[in-house]
């Protein structure tokens, strides 16, 4: 077993506390040495941590910090900004309660011929109030490529639909094919407003 690292927020020294209540809310706070500024992150506002084995690369700390809300759009409604902070010394039960699930699983079939990603996301232009294509690309394209380290075209793919019938195709002709062979697949559909 190696030596732990000292505690650091992308490479500064840092001090961590991670609490949890009674009533099951949690939070994370770090403060950086330096500066003596402390970072205080509600649970709900957590998406994940990686974890270094799985990766081969540093821990890194994934969080909604702000929402950009559109004009028309209300303040619930608005497309999260995240914020990636690299993470050494987090404590063992932070990392327990939010470590992202191993997707080794997904690329082992694509190692052995099959040309097609297991996880799917579907993005619907045209439905809701239009906030799909932003969303995917300010919220789950930096988790799946920052987080997850997953690699577009190769563990993951994106479908952009327009229609119902474009989503009846893909279904018909992509998904449910291979769902009869028994190939597990994850999908993520983003429908107009975003979520």
């Amino acid at each position: 077993m190696g030596e732990a690292l000292p505690a650091s927020v992308d490479g500064k020294p840092a001090t961590f506390e991670y609490m949890k209540s009674k009533d099951g809310s949690k939070q994370l706070a770090y403060t950086l040495t330096e500066h003596n500024k402390t970072i205080t992150i509600d649970g709900d506002s957590i998406v994940g941590v990686s974890s270094p084995i799985q990766q081969g690369r540093r821990p890194t700390l994934v969080y909604v910090e702000s929402r950009q809300n559109p004009p028309d759009v209300g303040q619930d409604q608005g497309i999260p900004t995240l914020d990636f902070v690299n993470a050494e010394g987090l404590p063992d039960d932070f990392v327990r309660d939010f470590a992202v699930q191993d997707y080794a699983a997904t690329r082992s079939h694509n190692d052995v011929g099959n040309s097609s990603p297991n996880i799917h996301v579907v993005i619907s232009t045209l439905s809701g109030t239009g906030l799909a294509r932003d969303f995917f690309h300010h919220a789950v394209h930096p988790v799946l490529t920052r987080l997850m380290a997953l690699l577009e075209h190769h563990d993951y793919a994106v479908h952009t639909t327009e229609s119902a019938s474009s989503v009846t195709s893909l279904v018909t002709e992509m998904l449910l094919p291979r769902a009869q062979q028994g190939i597990p697949q994850v999908l993520i559909l983003l429908s107009g407003d975003g979520w």
